[in-house]
């Protein structure tokens, strides 16, 4: 399984948006053949929930420095019907596994406001389209000055972290990190030229 390599193609430059990631760290590259794809397929479509908790405690293991660096994670929160539909939030289990090994609380801040279908084969645009606005702050939730470790399970385009953010930038968090389980590939030329044209 390819693993992803900080500060190298795939990541981190589909997070400049308008909310400032500090850090992009990831287990795997995302690709169509190896094994990546039927482990994160057995955890999203499956019901396999034990690769989420698996995931998380490998994240811990290969970056110890992220109990030095945050003070709370924050999974990705899905819709509560897509939530119903699947039995669980992958990202929370990958939370839950990673706050086991470094000791960083978990904290579900975030809130789902909308549902959306499944946004495999969109592009940039459309996926920013699609999720801004979509995440809401929980009203029990205060992150001002607090350093914050977003966690999903795949990162593609980037908007969906993007979207989740900017209730956390705007309630003033101290810094927001991403960690994910797997990267894609760099998108395609296709999309890149689509965003440009925005």
């Amino acid at each position: 399984m390819p693993r992803y390599i900080e500060g190298i193609q795939y990541g981190l430059d589909r997070l400049n948006g308008d909310i400032y990631i500090d850090a992009l760290h990831a287990l795997f590259i995302f690709k169509d053949d190896g094994g990546v794809r039927p482990m994160i397929h057995a955890l999203k479509y499956r019901g396999h929930a034990e690769v989420g908790e698996m995931l998380g405690r490998m994240a811990g293991r290969r970056y110890p420095m992220l109990s030095r660096e945050y003070d709370l994670i924050v999974p990705v929160p899905l819709h509560p019907r897509k939530q119903r539909e699947r039995g669980y939030n992958q990202a929370l289990l990958i939370a839950r596994g990673l706050s086991h090994v470094t000791g960083i609380p978990v904290c579900e801040a975030l809130i789902r406001s909308t549902y959306t279908e499944s946004q495999t084969g969109q592009s940039y645009v459309e996926r920013k389209t699609t999720m801004t606005g979509r995440f809401a702050l929980h009203s029990a939730a205060h992150p001002a000055g607090v350093r914050i470790l977003l966690v999903d399970d795949v990162l593609t385009t980037g908007a969906t972290v993007q979207a989740a953010a900017e209730p956390l930038a705007a309630a003033s968090a101290a810094k927001i990190g991403v960690l994910v389980a797997a990267v894609t590939r760099r998108p395609s030329l296709r999309t890149l030229l689509s965003v440009a044209a925005e």
